[in-house]
């Protein structure tokens, strides 16, 4: 089963990020104009500064998941996810161990706790594997789905993988 992606949605982050991006910029170059809110040149070019690297960094992002023609894959294998700034690997059936449902705000997200949280997490490179450890130090695993840029809602994916789950765990692949 694949599930697609909101392509619309996330262009509309994009544009968002893009504004933002902006000001950033103006703010950079024209901290004395912006300072009338912060009262010091200095913090507002500060501020810019984040702004644009922040900005930046999301726009990459984004563009890099609307660019895959896959949203997320659930098969005999297990779960491929291509929907978030971690995406791209494989989480197998047998190394889940259970999946939860939280609520983080006004977003609910799957939660899916494996065996060997360490060893997932050590597989890949820096910046991600830092992204991952922050996901298991808040949430008790790594792993996190949102169907928040998904064509579904969160209770079908869970629905989904749930199924998915008891038809595929005990199955040698």
């Amino acid at each position: 089963m694949e599930i697609k992606l909101l392509k619309g949605k996330l262009f509309l982050f994009f544009i968002g990020s893009f504004a933002f991006f902006l000001l950033g910029i103006y703010t950079i170059l024209y901290p004395d104009e912006m300072s009338t809110f912060l009262n010091r040149p200095i913090l507002a070019r500060l501020i810019g500064i984040l702004t644009f690297l922040m900005c930046g960094i999301l726009m990459v992002v984004l563009l890099k998941v609307y660019f895959n023609k896959k949203g997320l894959i659930i098969n005999e294998e297990g779960i491929m996810d291509y929907s978030s700034i971690l995406s791209g690997y494989l989480i197998t059936w047998n190394e889940i161990v259970a999946i939860r449902k939280v609520n983080i705000r006004s977003l609910t997200i799957l939660l899916i706790d494996i065996e060997k949280p360490n060893e997932y997490i050590n597989q890949f490179g820096r910046l991600k594997s830092w992204w991952l450890r922050l996901s298991a130090n808040s949430y008790g695993t790594p792993i996190s789905l949102s169907s928040y840029f998904l064509d579904c809602k969160t209770d079908e994916l869970e629905i989904y993988i749930r199924d998915a789950y008891q038809k595929y765990k005990s199955k040698e692949i």
